[in-house]
């Protein structure tokens, strides 16, 4: 019997300790710089850096690992081209907590042999790689007012049957090294099925400008499978600016 209850509370101490476990402690960072004041982590969902979206958390901290209190923080991400370099679109990122913060980068092309990508913080550079997402997820493209724009699809990055939250962001290249959030656009949705008689379906509804660059509409999928996601991009106007664009989804 005294066996039995020693190893009742042994057991009792294991799952208590199991239990203290959250997903938050035992992640890791995707991308640390770091140098002789900072280490700065950079958190995402995914397992790589990707072209497209990619909502990121941030952790700054000092030699000892002790959180530090900044009041913002910056990322300039920069493609390192054979003849030339370029940035892409990053949001402003918000502090969430003391030495912490979440926002999201862009990345419109992946890195090969000879191109990479280098994210910059608090003055310490290091090379990424980004890899190409497996479906379009991107689009950069020159539209009929002779600007650049940059279009990532958002959400959903989880598609199922049934409506759904479909959402975007809209950057404007002003030069090489600067991306700004476009508002008061309307980007028109057809999803397609092309595997299945090019059918559509009912019920979405075209994405409306919710500020810092935001997009947001309803998308409806009827089955699984293979989806094109057709859209036309419009300006305040209501004039063409970019139509044959497209995204892809399959589940």
């Amino acid at each position: 019997m005294k066996k039995l209850l020693i190893f009742l509370w042994g057991m009792s101490l294991w799952a208590c300790s199991s239990s203290d476990i959250t997903p938050n402690e035992v992640k890791r960072p995707i991308t640390t710089l770091e140098n002789d004041l900072y280490t700065v982590e950079f958190f995402i969902t995914d397992s790589s850096w990707k072209t497209g979206y990619n909502p990121i958390e941030v952790h700054i901290k000092d030699k000892s690992g002790q959180f530090i209190d900044l009041p913002e923080f910056k990322v300039v991400p920069s493609m390192q081209m054979q003849m030339m370099s370029h940035s892409s679109p990053v949001s402003t990122f918000e502090k969430t907590d003391k030495g912490k913060f979440k926002g999201f980068i862009i990345f419109q092309m992946a890195s090969n042999e000879m191109e990479f990508w280098t994210l910059e913080a608090l003055g310490i550079t290091k090379r990424i790689e980004v890899k190409e997402s497996s479906k379009r997820v991107v689009q950069s493209f020159m539209g009929t007012d002779d600007s650049r724009y940059v279009l990532a699809m958002a959400e959903p990055n989880k598609p199922k049957v049934g409506s759904q939250t479909i959402s975007a962001y809209l950057y404007q290249m002003k030069d090489s090294h600067h991306f700004v959030p476009v508002n008061n656009c309307m980007i028109l949705l057809d999803p397609r099925m092309p595997g299945m008689g090019n059918h559509s379906s009912p019920n979405n509804q075209d994405l409306l400008s919710k500020g810092q660059g935001l997009y947001q509409g309803l998308l409806n999928l009827t089955m699984t499978g293979y989806w094109k996601l057709n859209v036309v991009l419009l300006n305040e106007q209501g004039e063409t600016v970019k139509d044959q664009i497209f995204f892809e989804l399959e589940f």
